[in-house]
């Protein structure tokens, strides 16, 4: 009889012991008979009535009570029968505990290895092996070591998985060896899921109060994620933090930004010690002697300030914190830029480039090397160039480009079109490494300077200009080179374009909080410095108002004009310290001044005699200087002023006026009578004798200055 034909039996027995068609003693007596025929039926019988027991009803369940009764400790065991029908409680809280515990005995119960029998000198000697292969990493040499790794597993009775854990520990402390630990690994043939394990046990331990992450463990993550033994999705599940605790750091770090920026613009000075101040004699040898600080203490004072705040939001700290944003890090210094840009894009936009510098250096350097061959075929090679070596770093790139992880290189500008979308990442960030803002930085402008453009790329790249390179400046450090190389750049542009990029730069903080606080600390350097110029400090306050125009020009510039609307006696040290700026610099001036004039909020004549304003004639006096003493573009300026006759205003006269008179050098006549003029067709004797007794003093400057050119 085979089993399914037993079971069939007993199913039969079983229903008719319920319908009363048979006794429980006559099935009893059967079921008797058929295990002298057939041993150990009990357990399919056990089965038969756990699954008839559930068509009792409350009439029919006294008869099948009976035949379990008479069943048990004969033919199945009477605890069996108590723990498996509900006719004996099986459903009491005692005995379904006890089969809890028994199923969790049998079937997850895990066999612990005897960590006693393990000996430390195995250990010692497996890391022995893998430390001394750093001076061995031939790819034969990692076949080699997975049999000795074997053989010490065998001979010291090591867990295997603990070996494993150690190999990873020596690779996270011997980075410079990856190719030999890699292969290593895969020899081994380590299971996926269990390096993320244990690597995410790693993660685990620093995720505590006060516990840093160290950045080798994420250049370990990023080692295996590029070799594709680890998933990066299943890695990111025992990181911390989450989603949300990101976006809560995100915002609290726009809030600090705006903070740091106000308060930059403040400098204190009034708590210095008096040994931190430096003492000058004062001007003319009669006052008495004056403290003074010097502008790079006040600098010194401001960037300390700066740092209190933003104790809790420095680079080291976000990194070794946040271990999504450090494993990023990690990736894209190893050149995948792919993986990467899965990460970034699951942060807040501008969350990775804004807390960590590093980042914007290392997707910066993959930028640079996708560009390489394509600008050394349009730029001249420097002549610095046969002493710049190949790093070792840019192996890791070659790799990644390699596994398809990195950039492609580019080939055409329609490529380098396509690594504008790689830029967005960065915006002004670029600054951060100043090769790559300057090689695409030289690209764009042999670009522009061709005769053959296409449409869309002239557009993609004029963003880039606006969103990327022309406000990298700030972010850069005082560099008067790279601002005249990007002057050769902006001036292809007409000038409307151009000061509707410098505006753009001026109001574009909100995304870019590093600029609203570079542009708080500009500010207040800017009013420490102006304070202290001067005609005898004119040549030294100058310098430094040059190096706060190279960082952020507008800042500085719309302050300077807006003091020599209110005090016209700062025009001469003005115009005499603005020698230090660049052609650039002079460019966003003019932009600047035709800002303060279209002000809507000044009002051109005086409302009490109707006069014209005096901060428009103060403005026009500077405006006449500077075009007299500086090479400033008159496009804008001229356009403004066609412009706003065609407004039927003439008030901007004034600017026409003072530029032509300073520019020619002849001052215009207006309240001069008729003997003066005639004076003037005169010899030059007659021209000085009436300048002197009878001319005017505001002509008198105008006919001396004539009479010496004569």
């Amino acid at each position: 009889m085979s089993v399914l034909d037993l079971y069939e039996r007993l199913s039969d027995l079983c229903v008719n012991v319920i319908n009363a068609d048979k006794s429980p003693f006559e099935a009893y007596a059967e079921i008797v008979k058929l295990e002298k025929t057939r041993k150990n039926i009990g357990s399919t019988l056990l089965d038969v009535l756990i699954s008839v027991e559930g068509e009792c009803t409350e009439a029919t369940k006294p008869n099948f009570q009976k035949f379990a009764l008479l069943l048990q400790n004969t033919i199945i065991p009477e605890d069996i029968l108590r723990c498996e029908l509900e006719c004996f409680d099986a459903l009491k809280q005692d005995v379904a505990k006890q089969l809890v515990r028994l199923k969790t005995r049998i079937y997850f119960k895990q066999s612990k290895f005897n960590l006693l029998r393990e000996e430390t000198e195995g250990y010692a000697k497996l890391i022995t092996e893998l430390i001394e292969a750093e001076q061995n990493a031939s790819e034969n040499y990692a076949e080699l070591m997975k049999n000795r790794v074997l053989s010490i597993i065998g001979q010291f009775n090591l867990d295997p998985n603990r070996v494993t854990d150690i190999i990873l520990e020596c690779f996270e402390h011997c980075q410079k060896n990856k190719k030999f630990f890699i292969n290593l690994l895969k020899k081994i043939q380590v299971v996926k899921e269990y390096l993320c394990a244990i690597l995410g046990f790693k993660y685990s331990f620093y995720q505590g109060n006060n516990k840093k992450t160290p950045f080798s463990l994420y250049t370990l993550t990023a080692a295996l994620i590029q070799n594709d033994m680890i998933n990066t999705m299943k890695i990111l599940a025992y990181m911390v933090p989450k989603t949300e605790a990101i976006k809560e750091g995100h915002r609290a770090r726009m809030s600090n930004a705006l903070e740091r920026s106000s308060k930059a613009e403040t400098i204190a000075t009034a708590q210095m010690p008096m040994d931190a101040r430096s003492i000058e004699e004062a001007s003319g040898g009669g006052g008495a002697p004056t403290t003074t600080i010097s502008f790079t203490t006040v600098a010194q004072i401001q960037e300390n300030d700066d740092a209190r705040l933003a104790e809790k939001f420095t680079e080291d700290y976000v990194l070794a914190t946040n271990q999504k944003l450090g494993l990023a890090c990690a990736l894209l210094e190893s050149g995948n830029w792919q993986q990467a840009q899965t990460l970034i894009d699951r942060l807040p936009e501008y969350y990775a480039v804004q807390s960590s510098a590093r980042l914007c250096r290392a997707l910066c350097k993959i930028v640079e090397n996708a560009l390489q061959p394509f600008y050394s075929k349009h730029w001249p090679k420097s002549v610095f160039a046969d002493f710049l070596k190949r790093g070792d770093d840019d192996d890791d790139a070659d790799e990644a480009s390699a596994a398809g992880g990195g950039l492609l290189p580019i080939d055409s500008w329609h490529d380098l079109g396509k690594l504008a979308s790689v830029l967005w990442y960065l915006g002004p960030r670029i600054a951060y490494r100043a090769t790559t803002c300057v090689k695409v930085l030289r690209l764009l402008t042999v670009y522009f300077r061709g005769n053959e453009k296409d449409e869309k790329l002239s557009r993609i790249f004029t963003d880039v200009v606006s969103e990327c390179i022309l406000p990298s400046l700030t972010l850069a450090e005082t560099n008067v080179a790279l601002s005249e190389e990007m002057w050769q750049l902006v001036q292809l542009f007409p000038y409307t374009w151009r000061y509707w990029m410098y505006a753009k730069w001026n109001s574009e903080t909100q995304r870019h909080p590093e600029l609203n606080i570079m542009r708080g600390k500009i500010y207040g350097r800017t009013k420490y410095v102006l304070k202290r110029l001067s005609k005898e400090t004119v040549r030294v306050m100058g310098r430094q108002l040059g190096k706060l125009c190279h960082v952020h020009p507008t800042t500085v510039l719309s302050y300077l004009l807006s003091q020599v609307q209110t005090f016209d006696n700062l025009i001469g040290p003005v115009v005499d310290g603005l020698r230090f700026l660049t052609s650039l610099e002079f460019d966003v001036l003019t932009y600047c001044i035709i800002s303060q004039l279209a002000d809507p909020s000044k009002q051109a004549l005086k409302s009490t005699d109707a006069t014209i304003s005096p901060w428009l004639q103060a403005l026009g006096t500077l405006v006449g200087s500077l075009y007299r003493r500086y090479p400033l573009e008159l496009n804008g300026m001229l356009e403004y002023v066609q412009n706003q006759l065609k407004m039927c205003k003439s008030f901007d006269m004034l600017l026409l006026r003072e530029i032509i008179q300073n520019m020619s050098w002849v001052e215009s006549c207006t309240q001069a009578t008729r003997d003066q003029l005639e004076a003037l067709s005169g010899g030059e004797v007659l021209r000085q004798e009436t300048s002197s007794a009878t001319v005017p003093s505001f002509l008198g400057g105008s006919l001396a200055r004539n009479g010496a050119k004569s």
